[in-house]
């Protein structure tokens, strides 16, 4: 969409606010960004070995029964170089999915106006919180927490 708009293709009134000739009207360029939201959490290792699996969990927060899709997933994924375990939950189903993508100014050398809206239903501010904790009990067993700490 970036370089849709530099080029002058897409909604006419944005193209006109940074003076960029229109070459073509296309009023959906930069609309309807869908993406999943993540939250990390950073562990410190102090003698995990980094060449064990990345776990994975798909996690049901909202009930135990497995006749609804999951809410939460995340996986661990650790770095060598900094000797931490970064846990990472994604949103599986945001309510919260549609963005935007569009200019600050006509300066291609200036990144795009991201907007992603993760946090603007309150139950996707519910499913990161439940997310983050389901993943700290995880964490804080006695046999995880004998290789990591958290920073």
């Amino acid at each position: 969409p970036h370089l849709l708009m530099l080029s002058g293709v897409g909604d006419p009134e944005t193209l006109q606010q940074h003076g960029i000739p229109i070459k073509h009207e296309l009023r959906q360029v930069g609309n309807n960004l869908m993406d999943n939201g993540a939250v990390v959490i950073e562990y410190e290792s102090t003698n995990l070995s980094f060449e064990s699996c990345k776990p994975m969990a798909l996690i049901n927060s909202q009930s135990p029964t497995t006749g609804t899709n999951p809410d939460i997933f995340f996986f661990l994924q650790p770095n060598e170089k900094t000797k931490h375990v970064d846990a990472v939950i994604f949103n599986a189903s945001p309510k919260s999915t549609i963005g935007s993508v569009s200019l600050y100014n006509s300066n291609p050398l200036v990144l795009p106006k991201i907007t992603l809206n993760y946090l603007k239903d309150q139950s996707d501010v519910a499913t990161f919180i439940n997310g983050i904790k389901y993943v700290q009990r995880i964490m804080s067993t006695g046999t995880i927490m004998s290789y990591l700490q958290l920073t």
